[in-house]
């Protein structure tokens, strides 16, 4: 029971690394060393998916000497230990080895993001307790990689907008309900001759005259109040 919770707090801190600096690999490094150490074994590697190349690359391990040299392995590759875990649902033992090695796989909720692999298990927890500590460690530690994957995506589906936004041609500005200008394209700065930043946040007509600013809020517009 206090293993489970060191390990609980051990994510918990992991997250909130990861939550502060958008540091997948430096936050798994972290934990990689700090998981091995909890657990008392002689390595802690995690690898991760990478869905477009088919292949499982190592990002962070408590072996600098490993991770220095590690090459990436393929996902269908039988004999590599990331690619089995990657098609497991619960950890596994594999006694097969010089040493006890321990496969987690790292799931999402629909998709599979990598493998915790765990060398050398301890001396003092029975199989059945590593494997259930070795769950609960990957369980924790997938829900922080799927987080930071996702935030990535949504901030590069927002990178993409805003190049595209700024390669038109013509002139774009967007305005909120009061017609403050909260948002314009680079050939719109340009027309202008001022930064972006003194164009924000201005009355639209300032920038392009009353009767195209009226011009362009529509016919549904509210009128102007009286001055």
């Amino acid at each position: 029971a206090e293993l489970q919770q060191r390990i609980k707090d051990m994510s918990l801190l992991f997250a909130r690394n990861i939550s502060s600096s958008l540091n997948l690999s430096a936050a798994l490094e972290a934990l990689s060393h700090a998981g091995n150490d909890l657990l008392g074994t002689r390595r802690t590697s995690v690898w991760i998916y990478e869905r477009r190349a088919w292949q499982l690359a190592l990002t962070a391990s408590s072996d600098p000497v490993f991770a220095a040299t590690a090459a990436r392995v393929a996902s269908d590759d039988p004999r590599a230990l990331p690619a089995r875990g990657l098609r497991l649902d619960r950890p596994e033992l594999l006694p097969e080895h010089q040493e006890p090695v321990v496969i987690a796989p790292l799931r999402g909720w629909r998709r599979a993001l990598g493998t915790l692999v765990i060398e050398g298990t301890p001396s003092d927890l029975e199989d059945d307790e590593f494997l259930d500590l070795a769950h609960d460690f990957a369980r924790q530690l997938s829900v922080g990689i799927e987080n930071v994957q996702l935030l990535e995506e949504v901030l590069r589906q927002r990178r993409l907008l805003e190049d595209t936004f700024n390669s038109l041609a013509d002139l774009v500005v967007v305005t909120d309900k009061a017609a403050r200008v909260v948002q314009v394209n680079d050939a719109f700065v340009d027309r202008a001759g001022e930064p972006a930043s003194r164009i924000l946040n201005r009355p639209l007509e300032e920038l392009i005259g009353p009767e195209i600013a009226t011009w362009a809020a529509g016919p549904d517009a509210a009128p102007a109040a009286p001055g």
